[in-house]
């Protein structure tokens, strides 16, 4: 499935055409229609990862809590993914709108498998469950690759609704979870899902309406706030700070931090480290909606950058407390303290992550632009990578 999408033509092409056909199209409505598109697609992400972690508890049911592992090492797998497509991609063998429509497709069977197969056991091994889930986390992976170089194509803010869509993909995944449904319907919510991203991802390919808001090759309409400062010139240092942000807020959000909050709220009781997981759940999506108006300057990327690695490093200090006898003594305002560093270090990385995006994506020129664009997707996975790397070398030491 995955080389037989890869082959279907590239969009830009059609694109040229059409952009020309829709000049008609009322530009406030096209501009609307679009960032919805943008944002139900970017719900597909990850929400398929992010929906198993939801059910974890039901999952454990199953085959222990040492599946957590065994999921956070299958995913991590999962990277040679969009090693693969890329490869392929720079031989001319796959294009973005295929790897589009492959990690869709791949997305929406690994769910609809799992969702009858889950309780697959060989021994004491969940072979469905693990399976099913190196083949979404493979999705997942090349969606992020493919999807930030497809808006590129597209006028400035829609980055930022993108990067929103795939914010909300978190709380949609654990507002379903509360959904009093089987495992197996649960799954099959996410497909659907999917399906609806699939959609937008079709009327982002051929709709006149979305089309509208494509930008042509020889220019660029930043159409961003003023505080938005434009790459230009000499900007290629601030673009490289930005993409590196991109990379190291990752690295805490996606991989250090989930690895370890276990270890550093858990023992402060349950309740702590239901509060430390649902609270950034909703703070999460609402910082992304933020910046679709009030996007931080380059001063402010890296302010809030330092906030992400201030935060999420105190999270990580709390394992260290932990393993020494319980240095931190566990009291309420502790607790508190360490709810505020869950929310803060998710808030920041939302919101500098969105901002960072729309930065680059305001670069004035065509080619820096969508090399930038390209190299966001890697970072954000290979950042995600480096975390998850370092947050199980640390609970091994602890």
């Amino acid at each position: 499935v995955f080389f037989c999408f890869c082959n279907v033509h590239d969009v830009s092409d059609a694109m040229e055409v059409s952009v020309a056909e829709s000049m008609s199209v009322d530009p406030f409505r096209s501009r609307v229609l679009t960032q919805i598109a943008f944002a139900v697609l970017g719900l597909s992400g990850w929400v398929t990862i992010n929906g198993l972690f939801a059910r974890l508890a039901d999952l454990s049911q199953l085959a222990g809590w040492g599946v957590s592992s065994q999921l956070t090492i299958v995913i991590q797998v999962a990277n040679i993914a969009p090693i693969v497509f890329l490869s392929l991609k720079a031989r001319g063998m796959a294009s973005v709108s295929g790897g589009m429509a492959a990690s869709l497709v791949l997305g929406v069977v690994s769910m609809i498998a799992l969702s009858w197969s889950w309780t697959v056991m060989i021994g004491k091994l969940p072979v469905a469950l693990l399976g099913c889930s190196f083949v979404a986390a493979c999705a997942d992976a090349m969606s992020t690759i493919t999807y930030y170089t497809f808006v590129a194509e597209f006028v400035a803010v829609h980055a930022v609704s993108l990067t929103v869509g795939e914010a909300f993909g978190t709380l949609v995944a654990g507002t379903l979870s509360y959904v009093p449904c089987s495992v197996s319907w649960y799954f099959l919510m996410l497909a659907i899902i999917l399906l609806f991203s699939a959609v937008a991802m079709m009327c982002l390919l051929k709709s006149p309406i979305c089309l509208a808001q494509r930008v042509s090759r020889d220019h660029q309409l930043v159409d961003l706030p003023n505080e938005l400062e434009e790459i230009s010139g000499g900007g290629e240092i601030q673009a490289m700070v930005c993409l590196g942000a991109i990379g190291l807020v990752c690295a805490y959000g996606n991989g250090l931090v989930p690895a370890v909050i276990t270890a550093s709220v858990q023992p402060y009781g349950d309740s702590a480290l239901h509060l430390a997981n649902v609270v950034p759940m909703v703070c999460e999506p609402l910082a992304a909606c933020v910046s679709l108006w009030k996007p931080a300057s380059y001063s402010g990327i890296l302010f809030f950058t330092l906030l992400t690695v201030v935060s999420g490093t105190y999270v990580v200090a709390l394992v260290w407390c932990e393993s020494n006898a319980g240095v931190c003594q566990r009291t309420s305002w502790n607790a508190g303290l360490a709810i505020v560093a869950c929310t803060l270090q998710r808030t920041c990385n939302s919101y500098t992550r969105a901002s960072a995006v729309a930065w680059l994506r305001a670069d004035v020129t065509s080619k820096r632009r969508d090399s930038h664009m390209s190299w966001v997707g890697v970072l954000m996975q290979v950042g995600s990578l480096a975390g998850a790397i370092t947050g199980a070398l640390i609970q091994a030491w602890s």
